[in-house]
């Protein structure tokens, strides 16, 4: 099993067809969720249990690290190269980056 029940975990853009996804499974499990979202859908996912984090806020990711207080047990994310940074920093010390979406330039080093 790769997250416990409760364990915190974190999703990038929550409301994206496949994060969606992982947002409520996640939940269903039992887990923690914290996932970015526009101000405008945090009611609907605080009514699935989910803590929602506004990414316009600058340096978001340093309050959710501090919310957890070690950190998350698996980050999600859907390749955004520019996210991969503050993707791992929210990670705890045996904590899992699974990245799914693979946009080519993130493995070729060029833009497409």
């Amino acid at each position: 099993r790769a997250v416990d029940n409760k364990e915190p975990i974190f999703v990038q853009g929550g409301t994206g067809a496949v994060a969606n996804a992982i947002v409520a499974l996640a939940s269903r499990a039992g887990c923690t969720v914290f996932t970015t979202a526009r101000k405008e859908y945090h009611s609907r996912l605080k009514q699935q249990g989910v803590h929602p984090i506004d990414y316009r806020v600058p340096k978001w990711w340093l309050k959710l690290r501090k919310e957890t207080g070690t950190g998350v047990s698996v980050s999600f994310e859907g390749v955004c190269p520019d996210s991969f940074k503050s993707a791992a920093y929210m990670l705890n010390s045996k904590g899992k980056l699974v990245i799914y979406g693979a946009h080519a330039s993130v493995f070729s080093g060029k833009d497409q």
